[in-house]
């Protein structure tokens, strides 16, 4: 795991929350990290967004409420991501995400996308608040490939 997908774990933990969101701010010529195309980047880890309710909704919301790359170059923190959540990162361009609990098919996405992820469980699939099936959001776009697909599908189920 990276450095810097060590300090969003950290901060997910610390912080107790579900999800946290590290913004890319800056390029610089002394910037200890690199992006895709090797430009030196830096993080804000001094600001970043924490967010405390289970499930994709905050997600979703951030999602519905910046560009679609709003988020590019982010790096991200969750305690739970599925197939949904990984459409919706690729959908906001985000650069890596460290997952407490991953799904198989969700670790596909990400990495179709060219994201980087860590995760301390891989599981076959992300099971209900009930227990009783799958993730209703998982379901959803169970069968999309393409990520404003999902993107849709998933605020229609929201809203």
């Amino acid at each position: 795991m990276s450095r810097r997908l060590e300090e969003a774990k950290r901060i997910l933990e610390e912080n107790g929350a579900s999800l946290v969101v590290i913004k890319r701010i800056n390029e610089f010529e002394d910037a200890d990290d690199l992006d895709n195309d090797n430009n030196k980047i830096e993080y804000d880890f001094e600001n970043y967004q924490c967010f405390y309710e289970s499930g994709i909704k905050e997600l979703v919301g951030l999602a519905t409420k910046v560009p679609n790359d709003g988020c590019e170059g982010a790096i991200c923190a969750d305690k739970i991501v599925g197939r949904a959540a990984a459409f919706l990162y690729e959908y906001l361009k985000v650069k890596e995400v460290y997952a407490k609990v991953l799904s198989k098919s969700g670790k596909c996405v990400l990495e179709d996308a060219g994201i980087v992820c860590s995760y301390d469980c891989l599981t076959d699939e992300i099971i209900n608040r009930m227990g009783t099936g799958p993730c209703p959001m998982d379901k959803i776009v169970s069968e999309v490939s393409d990520c404003r697909d999902a993107y849709n599908k998933l605020f229609r189920a929201i809203v």
